[in-house]
């Protein structure tokens, strides 16, 4: 059950990025982005037309209308903004007792549409007050249709055998195009996108008319991935997924890829690994970065990384009884198999034992700390930087943990954020 609900909230996340980059097309919006080709037009009744994008509105609505809209401007743009970003207004369109009867239009025009998650438009819409907010069935309409080649994307990507170094399929089917999906999205969700297939590159050139293939010298498999991704799919699988998945969004300009290996990484740490995850932040300054465009509520990987090493600083040590909390045999307490926390780098230990919130008596976490410094300098030879680095990590130069914190400081409101920066 832990895993289930695990997998589901970095599927939310991932998906209300994407919800996030169709809401700035949805009709009425924008659509600079748009390849005409791409577009189809719904008249209203009452004579409006409306732009859309014809793959998306397949994907959502297997049912949708060729040409006529079948209802009025005012049900047909709510509806739309449930197709394109699953979200519902905040206020109704109209006030007093023609809500419900508006809103209930809006139903059924989903139903004749075959709106796949008409059901939860339904729940939005009768508690439209309510915070809870979810992201329907969008992504995976839309990453089902990716995946049959049902979007009518202009763009496809060819990427050279060459590139693909350990790659084991055959040469034949490395040389198949990738299907790009949506021209929008793909330049709404990736800056080095937008710069290729909607300014003056030779690739954004050709009649758009025509199916136009695109040679890209990156891996296939990444290719492939950061396109799924882009269309409502996950990037990162597992642990070893990770510098990938940065290195594409760095390279491709993809925010939203970070987010996700930031979510990630704050839902994944256990004991075994949270160690090389911190060190893997640490060493990832676009990791760290708190402003991340569509993703306002960005994980804070570095607070979660900090916050699990204190929570679980006894098990990270190999402390698996605590016989007693100021006896001699101090040792007595810790596994004899190399502890987690050993793994851990340096400065990011000295940032723990600085916050002065290690929950562990004095003289254990001096064993603790002599160990650490003994890993780190297990050469005979380095006897007097074990002296140096195990000084350095003692009081006064840290804080140490809460006891010596509580003599140290006479209050109790300093934040352990300023702490760790220190």
């Amino acid at each position: 059950c832990f895993l289930i609900a695990q997998w589901s909230a970095e599927i939310v996340v991932a998906a209300m990025a994407l919800a996030a980059a169709l809401a700035a097309i949805c009709p009425p919006g924008s659509d600079d982005f748009c390849d005409q080709n791409e577009m189809i037009t719904l008249m209203t009744t009452d004579g409006h037309a409306v732009p859309c994008l014809d793959g998306l509105l397949r994907a959502r609505c297997p049912k949708g209308p060729q040409a006529a809209a079948g209802e009025e401007l005012s049900v047909v743009l709510p509806l739309l903004q449930w197709v394109y970003a699953a979200r519902v207004q905040d206020r109704p369109l109209t006030s007093g007792d023609g809500d419900i009867e508006h809103f209930a239009r809006i139903v059924r025009l989903a139903e004749r549409w075959g709106l796949r998650d008409v059901g939860e438009l339904q729940e939005r819409i009768m508690a439209k007050r309510s915070r809870a907010r979810g992201a329907g069935t969008l992504p995976e309409d839309l990453l089902t249709a990716y995946r049959n080649n049902a979007l009518k994307g202009r763009f496809s990507f060819r990427c050279p055998a060459w590139s693909n170094k350990g790659d084991t399929r055959d040469d034949e089917d490395m040389e198949v195009p990738l299907e790009g999906g949506l021209t929008a999205l793909l330049q709404l969700r990736s800056e080095y996108f937008r710069a290729m297939l909607s300014g003056a590159w030779a690739e954004s050139c050709p009649t758009r008319d025509e199916k136009t293939v695109v040679t890209m010298y990156w891996p296939r498999d990444q290719m492939a991935r950061l396109l799924e991704f882009i269309h409502g799919g996950t990037f990162v699988a597992k642990a070893e997924d990770l510098r990938i998945a940065v290195d594409c969004a760095s390279f491709f300009g993809v925010p939203s890829l970070l987010h996700h290996v930031r979510e990630w990484i704050a839902n994944n740490l256990k004991v075994s690994t949270a160690p090389t995850l911190w060190r893997f932040v640490e060493t990832e300054p676009l990791l760290k970065m708190q402003d991340i465009d569509c993703c306002e509520d960005a994980e804070d990987v570095e607070a979660a990384c900090f916050e699990f090493h204190l929570e679980h600083f006894s098990e990270l040590a190999g402390i698996k009884v605590w016989e007693s909390f100021g006896g001699d045999d101090e040792t007595n307490d810790a596994s004899e198999e190399e502890p987690p926390l050993h793994t851990l780098s340096i400065e990011l230990f000295h940032r723990l034992l600085m916050s002065g919130l290690v929950r562990l008596p004095t003289r254990q976490l001096i064993c603790v700390v002599e160990r650490f410094a003994r890993a780190k300098c297990s050469d005979p030879s380095c006897t007097e930087a074990f002296a140096k680095l195990f000084t350095s990590l003692m009081p006064p130069a840290v804080i140490f943990n809460r006891d010596c914190r509580s003599a140290l400081l006479q209050f109790n409101d300093v934040p352990a954020r300023t702490m760790i920066t220190v």
